[in-house]
């Protein structure tokens, strides 16, 4: 509870300073009370209880303490930090004493090492209340703290280091002369243990129950899942007796489609189609109008009109298409028209190797309105299907 009241207080506390030969009365009679331990009057020292069980740590830390404390009857002020305890204590008797001089019977006490500034890492000087105190710090732990009544000289600094286990340094900082901090950087703990060993039966305690709602979930899963899987082998044995004609039909219509892809890909040339667009995409000149168009048995001749039609023009055009050979022209009884006459190549020789899937009759003749070529140019330049007139081919 004091705890508590010590880090929710914002007023100023009513300190008592007690060095070796004094005592340092507070200005102010008001806020909490508070009696500060002179470094000079302590002792110090962290343990490291990690192989220890949380349960028994702090029965196995009060018999580490009487082990090492040189006093027979002491104070102590401990500070929790995982597993590593760090340790202040003084001479309980010698306090109680002067409390009773100044009429106080009970007071808060601090080590003044807990208002001193601290480190996360590294090696300082602290000037205190009387002498001065070197300071270890790693990981924000104290892990070594010595007292001198005086600035130490640089061999006592060097023994210091040497304890610390540090790398040499002949350089001598300057001690740190700050005003006390008005709250600990660490609060004294006494029933941590317990706090631990009430959370590790409530952690077995949580873990067991979910343990057993997991047990629960997993036995109501599986009973419903053997529900689902007999439902699910009876709707299959039934469907399976319906589904027997339906197979039956499948497997006869997969056979139909190969049997008719196969006499479709008998086709030797490209569908009428794929050829008109090939051949509309190289004509020379997009300013004519396609009039007719005949295939039979590969040969091809299309009636193109327009202005200037240079037959040589159409010649040298077709000639250079692969799907195409024998280029020849002719003219008609209409002096503006040039027909076109070619052989078309066989899709077993042809070059594209353009696979036939319709069949296709060997006359077809357009018989539909005259297409204008300009019209069937993509925005990319290619062949526009959308703009096509459907023919009727006969």
């Amino acid at each position: 509870m004091l705890d508590r009241f010590l880090r929710k207080s914002s007023a100023s506390p009513q300190r008592y300073l007690h060095k070796r030969q004094d005592i340092i009365e507070p200005s102010s009679k008001s806020g909490k009370r508070e009696w500060v331990i002179a470094r000079s009057l302590c002792f110090y020292r962290v343990f490291d209880l990690t192989a220890i069980p949380a349960a028994r740590r702090s029965e196995a830390l009060k018999l580490k303490i009487r082990q090492w404390t040189p006093l027979t009857q002491y104070a102590n002020y401990i500070v929790w930090q995982g597993a590593l305890a760090q340790v202040w204590i003084w001479d309980a008797q010698k306090q109680t004493e002067q409390q009773q001089e100044f009429k106080i019977k009970s007071a808060y006490s601090i080590p003044e090492t807990l208002l001193q500034p601290k480190l996360e890492q590294g090696i300082q000087l602290v000037q205190c209340m009387e002498g001065v105190e070197a300071q270890y710090w790693q990981d924000n732990i104290l892990k070594h703290s010595r007292w001198w009544p005086n600035e130490p000289s640089l061999k006592q600094w060097i023994d210091f280091q040497r304890t610390c286990s540090l790398e040499i340094n002949t350089d001598m900082p300057q001690p740190i002369n700050a005003a006390l901090s008005n709250k600990p950087w660490g609060y004294h703990r006494t029933s941590l243990n317990t706090i631990a060993l009430q959370q590790e039966h409530l952690w077995v305690m949580l873990g067991l129950a979910i343990f057993i709602i997991v047990l629960a979930w997993y036995s109501v899963t599986i009973f419903k899942w053997q529900q689902a899987i007999a439902q699910v082998e009876q709707q299959i044995e039934t469907l399976s007796d319906d589904a027997t004609p339906i197979l039956t039909a499948k497997t006869q219509a997969v056979q139909n489609k190969q049997t008719v892809e196969r006499l479709a890909n008998l086709n030797r040339y490209p569908q009428q189609l794929d050829l008109m667009g090939k051949v509309i995409n190289h004509l020379p000149s997009k300013q004519v109008t396609l009039v007719g168009w005949k295939f039979e048995l590969g040969k091809l001749s299309f009636t193109v009109e327009g202005d200037s039609l240079d037959p040589r023009q159409y010649v040298k055009a077709y000639e250079k298409v692969n799907w195409f050979e024998d280029v020849k022209t002719e003219n008609t009884r209409e002096n503006n028209q040039l027909r076109i006459l070619m052989q078309v190549k066989s899709t077993l020789t042809n070059p594209d190797n353009i696979q036939s899937t319709d069949k296709t009759e060997p006359t077809q003749t357009i018989t539909t309105d005259k297409i204008d070529v300009e019209k069937l140019k993509g925005t990319d330049g290619g062949f526009d299907w959308s703009n096509v007139p459907i023919p009727d081919f006969k």
